[in-house]
C-alpha cells in the first residue's frame, strides 16, 4: 500500500513535540559593539559550526537575551572559524534505535530555534564567509539581509546527503530565488561562489575579507535600524506545519540511513520535490 502524505503521518504522531534544550553558551558567543548591535558568533569551530541541538540551543538563548537588552540596536550573525557553517552536524552520533517520532522532535526544536531569528523585533543580519551548506543557507536564510565574503561558497547538499530540509529552507530557497535556480541548486549540488550567489539572491552583498564583512553587517544592522521603517526588515513566521513536515522527512531519511547522513539519496527526491511543489517534467538550467 502506498505510504500516508507526510502531512497525515505527522498527524499520526502525537508525540511530535519540541522540547527545550539546555544551552551552555560555549556554542555561541554574545558580545554587544560599541554601536549596541549584539553580535552572535557561532563558534563550534572543531566541528566547522555544524547545526545540532547543543549549537541551536545556545542560539536561541543568545537571541532571547540580546532582545531582551535596551540598549541593542540590532543583531549581527556571524561565525568564527573557517566556515560560517557546513549545515547538519554529521559529527552527531545519533542513539541506537533512535524513533523516527524522537528523531523529528529533536528536528523540529531545532528548527524553531533557528527560525525563530525572524521574530526579532530588530534588524537581523547575517555575515557569511568559507563554504555554506544546507542548513547554513538555510539558517542565514532567516535574516533581513545576508552579506558573503567574495572567497565564500554555496552548496544545497541536501540529496547527495540523503536528507530532507529542514528549517523551512525547501520554501525559502524558492522563495529567494525562484523556482529554477533552487531546483537546479538540489537537483545538481553545485557549488557557486559568492558572485553568482548574489546574482541569484542567495545573498545581498559581497565584500572582501572575513572582517571587514562582520564589520559591515553590523553597520548595515545599525543603519537598518536607524532609518528603515519595521516593515522593511520584518520576515514572515515560519509555518509550523512545514517544520514539522520537514522535521519528519528528514527524521525518515536518517532513520532509514541507520541513523547516518547517507551517500546516496536518490530515494529522497520524489518527497523533495513533492515540497517544491515540482513536476518531473520541470525546466533546470545552468546558474548564470
Amino acid at each position: 500500500s502506498q505510504p500516508p502524505p507526510c502531512h497525515a503521518a505527522l498527524l499520526q504522531l502525537p508525540e511530535l513535540t519540541s522540547g527545550p534544550f539546555d544551552a551552555t553558551g560555549d556554542l555561541v558567543r554574545l558580545s554587544v559593539s560599541r554601536d549596541h548591535v549584539a553580535v552572535l558568533e557561532l563558534n563550534d569551530v572543531a566541528h566547522f559550526n555544524a547545526l545540532g541541538k547543543e549549537l541551536t540551543a545556545d542560539l536561541g538563548a543568545a537571541f532571547t537575551f540580546a532582545l531582551q537588552q535596551p540598549m541593542v540596536v540590532g543583531i549581527s550573525l556571524q561565525a568564527a572559524g573557517p566556515h560560517f557553517c557546513i549545515g547538519g552536524n554529521p559529527f552527531a552520533q545519533q542513539a541506537a534505535g533512535i524513533t523516527v517520532a524522537a528523531l523529528s522532535s529533536e528536528l523540529l526544536s531545532s528548527a524553531q530555534l533557528c527560525c525563530g531569528l525572524r521574530s526579532s523585533r530588530l534588524p537581523v543580519v547575517a555575515s557569511v564567509h568559507g563554504h555554506v551548506a544546507g542548513g547554513g543557507i538555510a539558517l542565514s536564510m532567516n535574516a533581513a539581509y545576508r552579506l558573503a565574503e567574495a572567497r565564500s561558497s554555496f552548496e544545497h547538499g541536501n540529496l547527495p546527503r540523503g536528507v530532507c530540509p529542514v528549517a523551512e529552507f525547501s520554501h525559502t530557497l524558492i522563495s529567494t530565488v525562484g523556482i529554477v535556480h533552487a531546483t537546479t541548486l538540489y537537483l545538481t549540488n553545485m557549488t557557486i561562489d559568492a558572485a553568482t550567489a548574489l546574482s541569484i539572491g542567495v545573498v545581498d552583498s559581497v565584500a572582501s575579507g572575513t572582517r571587514i564583512t562582520q564589520n559591515q553587517a553590523r553597520r548595515v544592522a545599525l543603519c537598518a535600524c536607524a532609518v528603515l521603517p519595521r516593515s522593511s526588515w520584518t520576515l514572515p513566521s515560519a509555518d509550523p506545519s512545514v517544520l514539522a513536515q520537514e522535521a519528519r522527512g528528514h527524521a525518515e531519511c536518517r532513520v532509514a540511513n541507520g541513523g547516518e547522513v547517507s551517500a546516496v539519496g536518490s530515494f529522497v527526491a520524489a518527497d523533495y520535490s513533492q515540497l517544491f511543489d515540482l513536476s518531473c517534467d520541470a525546466e533546470v538550467v545552468e546558474l548564470h
